[in-house]
């Protein structure tokens, strides 16, 4: 898997975690573990090197 595609699915998990974290209709422990989920996604994005640093 490529840099890029790894950058393309944190992105993803970030979008969805979001998502779920703001989705009054799931249950507050989901919703809650799905805020975790998008700390750590954010986390991991804020960390990730580019390819092509420029």
């Amino acid at each position: 898997m490529s840099n890029d595609d790894d950058l393309f699915g944190l992105i993803g998990d970030l979008g969805a975690a979001v998502n779920a974290a703001k989705d009054s209709d799931l249950d507050p422990q989901l919703r809650a573990l799905a805020q975790q989920a998008a700390e750590k996604a954010a986390a991991e994005l804020a960390r990730h090197k580019p390819d092509n640093p420029q």
